[in-house]
């Protein structure tokens, strides 16, 4: 099942897609002998959510430039990865990660089965990546933001979704927000839910193969904390997934860097190689959309 991801204000590719497009610019500089040469980088992809169990994390090695990209054909196993609280015993213990049993999730790493940790507003974690063979050693640090709150206008949601289906004609949604301790910035997303080869336009008169599927990121600033969500971010019928993210420098900071600079690395906050280890805090909510009638 594919699902599909349109991102609200600026937007971009995944974090993935990045990598593989930016891999020119780490791998050469004038000469293209230099991009033979490249001795791949390890990359470390790791999310933590305020008051959410930590799921999983990945580990790859940067691909070629000139071949097709599998994710499953680049995975590192074998891996010695832990997470945990900075200075603060308050906030759980250490948790160790397990290469995945799934066959299709080469360099996924989930939790010991045994253990489980529930990160924290305004803690500071830390995650150690090592695999000495390899020579391999990474680092990073990330604040997790605080717990905020999040509200929609004009309709009410209840347990997570608005009741009603709405369409092109009716009032937009808008979103209105706290602001956290620990954050800089927010990440707006929609996401339709539905499976790529039951896709529906909105529009009648659109044709499917001609609309555009980004994956994107909008960047919000901390300042405001009010957004309209015109319906021409929307494409599709069916179930939409809404969610704000609170995040800090980290990720902002990368992200930015891939937005607004060309032909320059990306900003990554994991030592020893690249990538992102990054917290958030989040709400979200589903509203299904049809065609106006």
């Amino acid at each position: 099942m594919k699902i599909l991801k349109r991102h609200i204000h600026i937007g971009f590719l995944s974090i993935s897609a990045i990598l593989l497009s930016n891999l020119f610019f780490w791998g050469c500089e004038n000469q293209p002998t230099e991009l033979e040469d490249y001795n791949p980088q390890p990359i470390l992809t790791a999310f933590i959510f305020n008051g959410e169990p930590v799921e999983s994390v990945r580990l790859e090695w940067v691909a070629p430039l000139y071949s097709y990209y599998q994710p499953s054909d680049w995975g590192i196993s074998d891996a010695e990865i832990i997470l945990f609280p900075v200075g603060n015993p308050s906030a759980d213990d250490t948790l160790h990660f397990v290469e995945s049993a799934n066959p299709d999730s080469h360099g996924v790493y989930i939790p010991v089965p045994s253990e489980s940790l529930i990160p924290q507003g305004k803690v500071r974690y830390r995650i150690e990546v090592r695999k000495p063979s390899d020579g391999i050693n990474l680092w990073a640090e990330t604040m997790v933001p605080d717990t905020f709150s999040m509200m929609e206008s004009p309709y009410e949601v209840i347990n997570n979704s608005i009741s009603i289906p709405l369409d092109w004609n009716d009032p937009i949604m808008t979103l209105n927000w706290t602001i956290p301790d620990s954050a800089d910035g927010f990440i707006a997303t929609t996401f339709c839910l539905t499976p790529y080869d039951s896709l529906i336009t909105l529009d009648p008169d659109a044709d499917l193969d001609e609309q555009e599927n980004p994956q994107q990121l909008g960047i919000i600033n901390i300042g405001p904390t009010t957004l309209e969500l015109p319906w021409i971010l929307f494409s599709w019928v069916g179930w939409h997934k809404i969610e704000l993210q609170a995040t800090g420098t980290d990720y902002l900071e990368y992200c930015q860097s891939v937005l607004y600079t060309q032909n320059v690395d990306p900003i990554f906050n994991i030592h020893g190689g690249i990538g992102i280890f990054a917290g958030f805090s989040r709400h979200y909510y589903f509203v299904y959309l049809q065609r106006a009638q």
